[in-house]
């Protein structure tokens, strides 16, 4: 029988920690959270000193039963849930429901190594109750928001809809750039690119100054004159500069730039590197042995252990690498960021273990995020890198100035980590340090582009991360989490890597917004944070952060209930599509909708909460009443429907004027919209159906009287569906 009781929250490290103990310890997990606050109800007593009301999961039971069993057999407890604000709350709930009278101590795994759980079991602690009231505030919140403000999306907005302390000012910092890319005016602007020779050396110059100003080339006409005026004239070198640059090796992960990084250079989602991290942490199976690779995945913190340290300096002597090894240790900091606990950076548990030695014993998903995890961590304890940088400047009739500058870099440091040979792709066949000054180049060409000015960038998931972060907005285990909720909610959707915010979403954010300027706002934001800080910390009580939130907040629901805020809609969705009278804003069982003043006499319409376009009138006739048909889109997908809908009810399938390809039928593409949302197109009269786009192109083949639209490798061809041949599709804009 098992003497001593081990207690973590995933099944997988409880596996992984199994291997490493001897036969006293029995370890079992809690599968996450075992309590928290009732589903349907508030569950915070806010007369009573805001006490939670905190009760035991129903799906959760099983577990709980078999600790509480494993529990009642053991002389000694451990509790070894995450190290972080989390972890120490499910430690607190376990503890709590544990027989009284047995000691239970609290193990911090910063690494799921033999030397991480000795490192544990050798240095037991008591449960750190700032970090629980931290975690319970954090929560307390984080419900009432949620609780008392969803209902007031519920009532005027639409039924199943969320408000969150956090994912709502996430969600108007997406909002907010959309406003700002569609306020912005586009401008034309040209480059000129001058090829200058001289005997058989040929470069690049770019004009940059015009009089010593920066050169404003707004049309083509100006560019043109330019060029004229210079056509026949030498470019005279006038300066050469030579600069030496140094770039400096980054620190190793965080949470956020972990996340950041795997969107950016492996496309991954914040919630897959996430999962990926938290397998690598909490063991991988290695030739019969499952250790974990990395340390703990949530921190916020750049400091590495001095024994890791040490290893990656030796690791580096030992690869005949010494020549990168800096003088001392490197050591980051975060410029006076509050670090959540003592956590260090995200790093391998051993450098030795490098990612080509588990070529072939990782999945490639897992095998890509830890490349990167162990390039950062070696990359981190080198050198910086050397660069010289040279400049020429050119000058046409004293007037122009040209420039084109070049980067050799002279000494690899930590950037031959990643790539070995990158002081051979920068060396250039120019032989700078044979140009002077005075000589003279022949204008050979020049190679004018049109540009126009582009509005700022859409968020993808690593820069708005990044935003949140440099914000001091949420924390390493709540960026996840956050993005994956307004997508959730279809507040927005992911077109390529860009977050793009939906109808629903901006309705969503500014009517929270306006109605609760100082709560959903990111000075208040990130002011919270710091006090969750301070109340782990012991400088704040909870009790005190609560009451200075919950007081106004309270009067501020007061107000918007009796005085509600009403939902704008933008000028251009106050106007009927058919009919261009006003529109006016209804609410049904689905959602708010706008109407035409006019209704019934016009059956204009818009979703006030969707992205689906107006209706608009087809050429196709009403086969009762004889009216045209509007062609709409709903929930379902599109369709036909009588243009006089107030007299005659009449829908059809929405047809795409094609006919159907098989032989002896005489039916119609029709375009239906499955269960799941995926478009399809089906004959109505025979069972033809086909998944990609259908036109009414034939097939010079096969004779095939349909071929489909596909995309491939990025170029667009038309494909048929019986030959299987394809062709390219020379007309392909929808």
């Amino acid at each position: 029988m098992a003497k001593k009781l081990l207690i973590v929250e995933s099944p997988t490290k409880a596996k992984t920690i199994s291997k490493y103990l001897d036969q006293d310890f029995k370890v079992v997990s809690t599968s996450g959270h075992i309590k928290d606050l009732p589903v349907s109800q508030l569950g915070v007593d806010v007369e009573d000193n805001f006490k939670p009301r905190i009760v035991v999961l129903n799906s959760k039971r099983k577990y709980l039963r078999k600790i509480i069993s494993e529990a009642k057999q053991a002389n000694s407890i451990y509790i070894a849930t995450d190290p972080d604000r989390e972890g120490e709350a499910i430690a607190q709930h376990i503890k709590e429901e544990l027989p009284e009278k047995k000691p239970v101590k609290r193990l911090l795994f910063y690494e799921i190594t033999p030397q991480g759980i000795n490192s544990a079991l050798d240095n037991p602690l008591d449960l750190d109750y700032s970090k629980i009231d931290a975690q319970v505030t954090r929560r307390i919140l984080d419900r009432l928001v949620g609780y008392e403000i969803s209902p007031l999306l519920w009532t005027k907005i639409k039924r199943g809809l969320s408000a969150g302390r956090v994912q709502t000012v996430a969600l108007r910092l997406i909002e907010e750039r959309e406003q700002e890319r569609k306020a912005f005016k586009s401008e034309e602007y040209w480059t000129l690119d001058f090829i200058l020779a001289k005997d058989k050396l040929e470069l690049t110059a770019r004009l940059e100054k015009i009089k010593g100003k920066k050169a404003n080339i707004s049309t083509e006409k100006q560019a043109g004159q330019i060029i004229k005026d210079v056509e026949s004239h030498p470019a005279v070198l006038t300066e050469i500069n030579i600069k030496d640059r140094r770039r400096h090796s980054p620190p190793p992960y965080t949470t956020s730039t972990l996340q950041q990084d795997a969107n950016k250079i492996l496309g991954y989602s914040a919630k897959k590197t996430m999962t990926l991290a938290q397998q690598l942490f909490e063991g991988v199976d290695i030739d019969d042995q499952t250790i974990g690779l990395i340390t703990y995945m949530r921190t916020d913190s750049y400091r590495i252990s001095d024994q890791a340290v040490e290893e990656t300096r030796q690791f580096l002597t030992d690869q005949g690498k010494a020549e990168l090894i800096p003088p001392q240790p490197k050591k980051y900091s975060l410029n006076n960021k509050k670090i959540q606990g003592a956590h260090e950076a995200i790093r391998p548990t051993s450098v030795y273990r490098t990612p080509e030695q588990l070529k072939s014993k990782l999945p490639r998903d897992q095998l890509r995020l830890y490349q990167m995890i162990w390039n950062r961590l070696v990359s981190s304890q080198c050198k910086d890198s050397k660069e010289k940088v040279y400049t020429l400047i050119f000058s046409v009739l004293s007037k122009y100035e040209l420039r084109t500058s070049y980067t050799q870099v002279t000494f690899a440091g930590f950037r031959e980590i990643i790539d070995p040979d990158v002081i051979a792709k920068s060396s250039s066949t120019i032989d700078y340090s044979k140009f002077r000054k005075g000589e003279k180049y022949k204008i050979k060409d020049c190679q004018s582009q049109q540009h126009f000015t582009q509005p700022p960038p859409r968020y993808t998931e690593a820069s708005l991360i990044k935003q949140l972060d440099s914000l001091g907005i949420g924390r390493p285990s709540t960026y996840a989490p956050i993005i994956s909720i307004i997508q959730d909610r279809k507040y927005v959707y992911k077109q390529n890597k860009a977050l793009v915010i939906t109808k629903l979403g901006e309705v969503v954010s500014q009517y929270l917004t306006r109605s609760f300027p100082d709560l959903f706002n990111v000075n208040f934001t990130a002011k919270m944070e710091n006090e969750l800080d301070e109340i782990e910390q012991n400088t704040k009580t909870k009790n005190e952060v609560l009451s200075d939130f919950y007081n106004p907040f309270k009067h501020r629901l007061e107000d918007i209930r009796n005085n509600p805020v009403p939902i704008e809609i933008s000028e251009e969705d106050k106007i009927c599509p058919l009919c261009r009278s006003k529109m006016e804003i209804k609410k049904s069982a689905h959602g708010l909708f706008l109407v035409c003043e006019n209704y019934p006499q016009c059956p204009g319409k818009k979703d006030v909460l969707t992205d689906h376009p107006p209706p608009k009138e087809t050429d196709r006739k009403c086969p009762k009443c004889g009216n045209a048909l509007l062609a709409v889109h709903g929930r379902y997908g599109r369709f036909l429907k009588c243009s006089n809908y107030a007299k005659c009810k009449t829908t059809l399938p929405f047809f795409m004027n094609i006919d159907c390809p098989q032989t002896e039928c005489d039916g119609e593409i029709i375009e239906k919209q499955s269960s799941k949302g995926k478009i399809y197109w089906r004959c109505n009269q025979c069972d033809f159906i086909i998944w990609n786009k259908p036109t009414n192109k034939t097939c010079p083949s096969c004779g095939f009287k349909l071929m489909v639209k596909k995309t491939y490798r990025r170029n667009n061809y038309l494909f048929c569906p019986q030959c299987k041949s394809k062709i390219e599709d020379k007309d392909d804009v929808e």
